[in-house]
């Protein structure tokens, strides 16, 4: 019989390959490089493939990795689901999230998307405008949360820094 997936294998590998890097998917899963380095060997040896490309400047899947990830992240998904369907843990509602365009577009597609598929009952609506706007949004109520670019953090305290 075939040993089974371990979540916690998976949740390294799925961090390892979003992020292009075992040493941050390091920090993300609070271990050290080398216990990430093992557990994706251990990983490998349990689907009998190579799923990453080692380099010195990061990580990249395989074609076999590719394939693999769709499946660790439908494995963690559906665990996470169950879990949460039997604690009452699930969140629900609506959030308005007010975001800079470059940021958005730079940084924010990853993070939504995991946030998205963590709480799939959750509504997210973004919108893009310049931090003015958003302390203008902030204030009227109408955004939930924003991200906002300032100098001073003394300035506001509608800034959380």
């Amino acid at each position: 019989m075939q040993a089974p997936l371990d979540p916690r294998l998976l949740a390294t590998f799925v961090q390892a390959a979003r992020l292009g890097s075992l040493s941050a998917a390091a920090v993300q899963v609070g271990r050290t490089q080398s216990a990430v380095t093992m557990q994706m060997r251990r990983l490998e040896e349990l689907v009998g493939q190579q799923l990453l490309h080692r380099a010195g400047s990061g990580v990249r899947l395989t074609g076999s990795g590719e394939r693999f990830l769709d499946y660790a992240e439908r494995i963690l998904s559906l665990s996470e689901e169950a879990v949460a369907a039997f604690s009452g843990a699930r969140l629900s509602g609506s959030i308005v999230f007010g975001c800079p365009e470059d940021y958005l577009i730079s940084h924010f597609p990853p993070l939504l998307e995991g946030f998205g598929k963590d709480h799939p009952a959750i509504e997210i609506r973004v919108v893009a405008a310049s931090t003015d706007q958003l302390r203008r949004l902030l204030q009227a109520k109408q955004v939930d949360l924003a991200l906002v670019s300032t100098h001073d953090l003394a300035e506001t305290n509608d800034i959380v820094g």
